[in-house]
């Protein structure tokens, strides 16, 4: 199976990246942090005062947020 393949060979070296990125975002905007809430490495959460706006201005740069409130 190709996908457990990948995962196996590169899947480690993806996740950390991708974590050491959500840390980096962590660093550079407002967000959760871990003093909070326990989080996942990958999870970005970003804080602003109208969510939905914000979610307005990030779909139309082509980033789709999972929620907004």
């Amino acid at each position: 199976d190709l996908a457990r393949a990948w995962m196996e060979e590169e899947g480690k070296a993806a996740y950390e990246e991708a974590a050491r990125q959500t840390a980096a975002l962590r660093q550079r905007f407002p967000s959760l942090t871990e003093d909070v809430a326990p989080l996942d490495p990958t999870r970005f959460v970003l804080r602003t005062g109208d969510g939905f706006a914000v979610q307005e201005a990030l779909e139309e740069l082509g980033v789709w947020p999972e929620m907004a409130d």
